[in-house]
Formats: C-alpha cells, sequence, structure tokens
C-alpha cells in the first residue's frame, strides 16, 4: 500500500496557483507564505488549491486563514479551491474553515445548541474579543469533565492573555482566530490556538529591545517575566504566565512569530530518528519568515497544581476574577445557576450530557458549597434530559451527596415530576443491579 507524501520539498506553483498535495504539516507554512508573496508580487493575486490535499490540522489551517485575510484586506484575490477528499471537505466546512478563506474575516460566532466541538472563532475588536473568551470558557465548563476551579482558571487566564496580545499588539489588520481542542488520551489535554496576520513578535519587542540580536533572542525574551513593548500601560505577563501555566500543568507551549519558532514540551518520548528526548525548550531559526504569529499551549488537567504556583510574578498582583466568580457567584460566594439563561436545549441527551458535565464541574469547583440551580421560566424538559443530568448525577453521587451538593430553587410541578422520576428510575435500576450482582455471588 503506497502511503500518501510526508512532506511537499518544494511548493508547487503555476502561475498565481499554490498546489498543495497530501498532509499540510507546520513545517510547510512559511514556504507556503513565500509562495503567496511571491504570487502577489507578480499577479496581484494567488490560489491557494486544495483539491489534493488529504489533511490539514488546525495548526495549519488558522495561520493560512490568516495569510489569506490579511493580503484579501490589502487588495489582492485571494482564491480558494475545496479539497476533492470528503472528509476532509467536512472537516474544513465543520470547523468554519473554507467559509473563513473566503472571506476578509470570519464572522463572530454563534452557539446554536448542544454542539460538542467549537469551531473556528474570530474577533477584531473588544467586544468581540469578550463574546469569543466567554463562549469558549462556557464550552470547556461542559465538556471538559474533572476540572479544579485551579485549572479552569488558568486556562481562563491564559485564554484572556493571549487573545488579548492580538488586540493590543499585533496590529491585525483583520483581527485574531482561536482554535480550542480537547485531547482524552493519557494525558489530558486542553490546547488553545491563537493566531492573527500581524507584525510579529520580534518587530513588535524590538520598540522595546533595540539590543535584541536575531528574532530568536525576541522569543525567549517574550516569555520571560516583565517584558513588552509598552511598560507603561502593560505589565509584560501575558506571554510569562501562559507559559508557566503549560509548564507546570505538564502541557507543552509554542510560538512561530518572524524567523524563529520556541517550542517547548514535557514530553519523555525519545525521537527514533535521533535518539533525543522531545521534551525541554527548543528555539529554532527559520530562513522564511511566519506570515502573522501563532501560539499554541495546552493544559494538562491531570496533572493538580496551584494556580499562585504557576503565575509565581516576582512583584505582587492582584489574583484573577475568574468566569465562575463573574457569572455565579453572589456576594456570599454561593454558586446560583440560572438554568434558563445559560441553557437552552432540554430536549435531548447530549445536551443533558453537557449541562451535567457544567453541573459537575461547578460542584467539584464550588468548596463543598451547594449549587442553586433557580429553574424559573422552565416548563417542561425530556425525559432523556432529566435521566441524562440528574438521574445520572443521583447515582454518580449518591442520595446523601446529592442532596448536599445541589439545591433546587423556583421548580415547575411538571419538571418536578420528570426529575424525580429519572431519579426514581435511577434508583430502581441500581437496586435491580445490587440484586443480581448478590445473586451471582451466593450460587
Amino acid at each position: 500500500m503506497t502511503q500518501a507524501p510526508d512532506a511537499m520539498p518544494e511548493i508547487p506553483v503555476q502561475g498565481d496557483v499554490i498546489g498543495l498535495v497530501g498532509p499540510v504539516r507546520s513545517k510547510h507554512i512559511r514556504k507556503i507564505a513565500a509562495a503567496a508573496q511571491e504570487c502577489a508580487a507578480n499577479f496581484g493575486a494567488f490560489c491557494l488549491d486544495f483539491s489534493k490535499v488529504t489533511e490539514i490540522r488546525a495548526p495549519q489551517a488558522l495561520p493560512l486563514i490568516c495569510l489569506a485575510a490579511r493580503y484579501r484586506s490589502s487588495g489582492a484575490d485571494v482564491r480558494v479551491v475545496d479539497p476533492e477528499n470528503s472528509a476532509l471537505l467536512r472537516t474544513m466546512s465543520g470547523n468554519g474553515w473554507l467559509h473563513y478563506f473566503r472571506m476578509e474575516r470570519p464572522p463572530p460566532f454563534r452557539a446554536k445548541g448542544a454542539a460538542k466541538r467549537l469551531p473556528t472563532l474570530g474577533f477584531l475588536d473588544g467586544d468581540e474579543h469578550f463574546a469569543v473568551v466567554q463562549t469558549v470558557v462556557e464550552h470547556v465548563l461542559s465538556t471538559v469533565p474533572d476540572l479544579s476551579r485551579d485549572q479552569f482558571s488558568a486556562f481562563e487566564w491564559a485564554l484572556n492573555e493571549i487573545t488579548d496580545n492580538v488586540l493590543n499588539h499585533a496590529r491585525s489588520a483583520v483581527g485574531g482566530l482561536i482554535h480550542v481542542s480537547h485531547f482524552r488520551g493519557q494525558q489530558r489535554l486542553v490546547e488553545y490556538i491563537v493566531c492573527d496576520s500581524g507584525v510579529g513578535i520580534p518587530e513588535t519587542l524590538r520598540t522595546a529591545l533595540p539590543g535584541l540580536k536575531d528574532d530568536r533572542a525576541a522569543l525567549q525574551a517574550a516569555i520571560e517575566e516583565g517584558v513588552t513593548r509598552d511598560a507603561a500601560t502593560n505589565a509584560g505577563n501575558g506571554l510569562y504566565g501562559s507559559y508557566r501555566i503549560s509548564l507546570v500543568s505538564g502541557g507543552h507551549f509554542e510560538i512561530e512569530s518572524g524567523f524563529a519558532r520556541l517550542h517547548y514540551s514535557s514530553s519523555n518520548h525519545v525521537r527514533k530518528e535521533t535518539g533525543r528526548s522531545r521534551g525541554g525548550m527548543r528555539i529554532d531559526r527559520s530562513p522564511t519568515v511566519f506570515p502573522g504569529t501563532m501560539v499554541r499551549a495546552s493544559l494538562n488537567y491531570r496533572n493538580t497544581f496551584a494556580l499562585t504556583e504557576a503565575l509565581a510574578f516576582s512583584r505582587p498582583y492582584a489574583a484573577p476574577v475568574d468566569y465562575i466568580e463573574n457569572r455565579y457567584e453572589d456576594e456570599s460566594g454561593i454558586p446560583v445557576v440560572p438554568v434558563k439563561r445559560d441553557w437552552r436545549n432540554f430536549g435531548s441527551r447530549r445536551a443533558g450530557e453537557m449541562f451535567r458535565t457544567r453541573l459537575e464541574n461547578l460542584i467539584a469547583m464550588s468548596a463543598r458549597k451547594r449549587v442553586v440551580l433557580d429553574m424559573s421560566g422552565i416548563h417542561v424538559v425530556s425525559s432523556s434530559f432529566a435521566d441524562e443530568v440528574f438521574g445520572k448525577l443521583y447515582a454518580a453521587l449518591g442520595p446523601s451527596r446529592f442532596h448536599d451538593a445541589l439545591l433546587f430553587s423556583n421548580v415547575d410541578a411538571t419538571v418536578r415530576a420528570l426529575i424525580d422520576r429519572a431519579i426514581l428510575m435511577r434508583e430502581r435500576r441500581v437496586s435491580v443491579q445490587e440484586r443480581d450482582t448478590e445473586a451471582e455471588a451466593a450460587g
């Protein structure tokens, strides 16, 4: 069986058409950007031809979207040919990438229901930035189980800092992109990618640090505490703190910008080709420039850590106010969930699974305080939703912990009956299972 080529040693260009073949890897992005620059200079246009591409993922798609948007915003004619591979076509469409490739910038995301995965989200100004970050943290709270308060707050802090850098420093005419993924393997990771089409970190930092000898030194300085373009208005802790969160949690952290690439990994795996560990810090120089800046980082939520340990700044700082405090906690610190405000789909088991995950996380993060569920305005839920949320939660926590953890408020009589029935059916199922187990043991 022949395998798809793992590399495009040279990017094939015919006229203004940039032909991509096989899997698109991160090492191809700079070459594609160089080809696009040449085509734009010669023809005022270029075409990204994905017809023969077999694989592309977010770390490659986002910088190419930003590349296309930057040239389009400067007046170039940018065209895209869809992939012939049907699975890849679904992937690129579902993530919004094909739509984004054809626009100067993506539209703001609007949630439509219980989606297990988020598409790539775009932002141009402060209002859109706030909206997409809120969308992301709400999604993580509802889809990533077993998060501690420190882990969740650390993820939110890092995402806010990295995306805020796009607006404050990047000078990206088309704003920025965010893509978040959840990996459930041996290392349980939440990964975020933030990409822009701006001037790049090295050029930004040289205004404050003119003595930087090259782009590698600029990326090294960027993750050091207190380094910023403008010390009068910025603390210079965003990249440093975000790197520290990846480091302390056992994740990875990567920056692509200018003529350099910084990569940190906590992995203990050894590369077959070199016999060297994949872990540790590496900063490489590239002969071609990266189109903008991409930060790719992960938090390993299998490992517990304190937020104060990760954000170990030498100067005093105010502890961040997180989404949980802003969204749910009252003046006494009691978490109150206005369910109708927070959730719109009460009819499916999938929606119930996501809402249950959110409740489980809130219960775990609430320091043994009861989570108040305000059910005002909800007049019906499906039996499958009631079972998925309350039946399964009751079975997992047990009667005592369930009633200690949750306090129901303003519950419609019909909804209360559906919840009670879901709990009763779960109790009966557990009783039957226990009797069967006892019978097997006795026999």
